[in-house]
C-alpha cells in the first residue's frame, strides 16, 4: 500500500509539473501576440464628413462607415442582455477567461484533433481579433 501512495504521489508530482511547463510554454509562445492594452484603449472609429446648412440640418454625409461614438450609459440595456446571452453569459462573473470555456475547447481539441470552440469570453474574442 506504501508503494502504491508513493507511486500516485510521484506520477501527481511529474504531472504538475509537466502541467506547468506546458502552461509556461503556452505564455512565452502566445504573450508576444497578444495585443497592448493600450491598443485596446484607443480605438479610433472612422465617422463620415457630416455636412451641415447654417441653420443646423444635416445635408449630406460622406464615407464608406456610419459611427457615431456613444458612451456606455448610452447602449439601452437589452442590447447588452442580448450581446451577452449570446457571446458570454458570465461576463461579469470571471476575470476575462472563462477556465470551463477554455477547458472544454482544449477537450475537444485533443478528442477531435480539430478546433471546434474556443474564444468563449468577450475578453477572449477581442485579444484574437485584435492579434
Amino acid at each position: 500500500m506504501k508503494i502504491i501512495l508513493k507511486i500516485g504521489l510521484t506520477l501527481s508530482l511529474v504531472g504538475m509539473v509537466l502541467g506547468l511547463a506546458v502552461l509556461g510554454g503556452a505564455y512565452y509562445h502566445y504573450a508576444p501576440k497578444l495585443p497592448d492594452v493600450q491598443t485596446l484603449k484607443d480605438v479610433k472609429l472612422q465617422t463620415p464628413l457630416r455636412i451641415y446648412s447654417a441653420d443646423e440640418k444635416l445635408i449630406a454625409e460622406f464615407g464608406e462607415k456610419r459611427r457615431t461614438p456613444i458612451s456606455f450609459d448610452q447602449v439601452p440595456q437589452t442590447f447588452i442582455n442580448a450581446l451577452l446571452a449570446a457571446e458570454d453569459r458570465n461576463f461579469f462573473n470571471h476575470f476575462g477567461i472563462d477556465v470551463k470555456g477554455l477547458a472544454r475547447a482544449a477537450y475537444q481539441l485533443a478528442s477531435s484533433g480539430k478546433i471546434k470552440s474556443g474564444g468563449s469570453t468577450i475578453t477572449m474574442q477581442v485579444a484574437k481579433t485584435t492579434s
